[in-house]
C-alpha cells in the first residue's frame, strides 16, 4: 500500500455531517445561544479580549479557563494553507483514540470538507466566531454528535495567527441508530 493509500484509509475512518452551523460578527457573541460549558468558554474568551479584537494566545491557558473545560480544548496555528493544531485536550484524544496535538486540519478533514474548511477560514480572516453540530460517524467507534466554538486569537504583535476551540457534546440534535440525527426535545430555536 502507497503512503497516500495509508493516508486516504486513515482519513476515511469517520464521515462527518453538518446538522447546523453558524458564524456571526464576534460581537454577537454575547447574544449567541451556547449551552452552558461553551456560554462559559465564551466568557473567558470575552474578558481576556478587552477591547482587543481578540485575546492574546498567551492569555490563554490552564489558568485562565475553568479547569473542567481544559481537556476538551484545541489551540490551532494559522498556516498559510492549513491549520496545525499546537494542542488537543486530553478528552479530544480519548475520543478520537488518536494523538491530535501536531496534526494538520487537512489530516482531519482532508481536502473535500468545504465546511470544515470553511469554518477555519472564516474564523481565521477575523472578526467571527463559528460554531457548530457536527454529527461524527465513525467506521469503528459509536457515532455522536459534537458541539465547536471556534475563536480567533492573536500574536503578541497583534496579529490573528492562532485559535482556540471548545468542543462538547451537542445540544441541538441526537443520535437516534437507524435515523440519524434528530432535534433534541429541549433544543434552543435556530
Amino acid at each position: 500500500m502507497s503512503a497516500n493509500e495509508h493516508r486516504q484509509r486513515r482519513l476515511l475512518r469517520y464521515t462527518t455531517e453538518v446538522l447546523h452551523l453558524e458564524r456571526d460578527s464576534i460581537d454577537r457573541l454575547p447574544e449567541a445561544r451556547l449551552p452552558a460549558d461553551l456560554r462559559e468558554f465564551a466568557d473567558v474568551w470575552l474578558k481576556l479580549r478587552g477591547d482587543r479584537a481578540a485575546p492574546l494566545k498567551r492569555d490563554i491557558g490552564p489558568f485562565s479557563i475553568p479547569a473542567r473545560l481544559l481537556p476538551n480544548i484545541m489551540l490551532w496555528e494559522i498556516l498559510e494553507d492549513d491549520y496545525l493544531c499546537r494542542l488537543a485536550g486530553t478528552g479530544l484524544r480519548v475520543r478520537s483514540e488518536k494523538e491530535l496535538s501536531g496534526c494538520l486540519l487537512s489530516d482531519l478533514y482532508g481536502d473535500t470538507d468545504h465546511d470544515a474548511w470553511d469554518e477555519f477560514d472564516g474564523v481565521a480572516q477575523g472578526g467571527v466566531y463559528s460554531l457548530v453540530e457536527r454529527a461524527v460517524i465513525w467506521d469503528e467507534l459509536p457515532t455522536s454528535i459534537r458541539t465547536r466554538l471556534l475563536l480567533p486569537l492573536l500574536s503578541d504583535d497583534g496579529d490573528a495567527r492562532y485559535m482556540v476551540a471548545l468542543i462538547g457534546p451537542s445540544f441541538r440534535y441526537e443520535w437516534e441508530p437507524g435515523f440519524g440525527a434528530v432535534r433534541a426535545e429541549n433544543a434552543p430555536p435556530d
